[in-house]
């Protein structure tokens, strides 16, 4: 029974270092004139530790404007039941991706990245951005 129980433990602690593959919609209010971070990614242990860089692959551009990708220390947004959101409270490596709309544009955008993580899971993410 206590080897059972260890080995549940091993497989939850796995899981929960674990992200998830699938998709996810995202929507966010953006100035013209101004760039926003829409999104950071990144992957850490319970250390608060990188596992390594997140790398993002853009599968579909925006139409009214540019993203760029870029490494920098951001803060994670880890849920609370999470076992590793005590490391939101600081900076830690990340990936993130922001978005500069074209000049004088106003209107809808959107633009689709995927996520590679360091353990080989991925996430496939839809931006829709509202430019004012």
């Amino acid at each position: 029974m206590r080897t059972f129980s260890f080995i549940l433990l091993l497989g939850a602690l796995a899981v929960a270092g674990c992200n998830t593959t699938g998709s996810t919609m995202s929507t966010k209010v953006v100035l013209n004139g101004r760039t926003l971070k829409v999104d950071t990614w990144g992957s850490l242990n319970p250390e608060c530790v990188s596992t390594g860089s997140t790398s993002i692959r853009v599968l579909e551009q925006p139409r009214n404007g540019r993203i760029e990708i870029k490494e920098a220390m951001d803060f994670s947004t880890y849920p609370k039941d999470n076992i590793r959101a005590h490391c939101n409270a600081k900076r830690t490596p990340a990936t993130q991706v922001l978005y500069t709309p074209s000049p004088g544009y106003k209107g809808p955008d959107t633009f689709q990245v995927e996520g590679i993580f360091p353990n080989g899971s991925t996430r496939i993410t839809r931006y829709s951005l509202d430019v004012r």
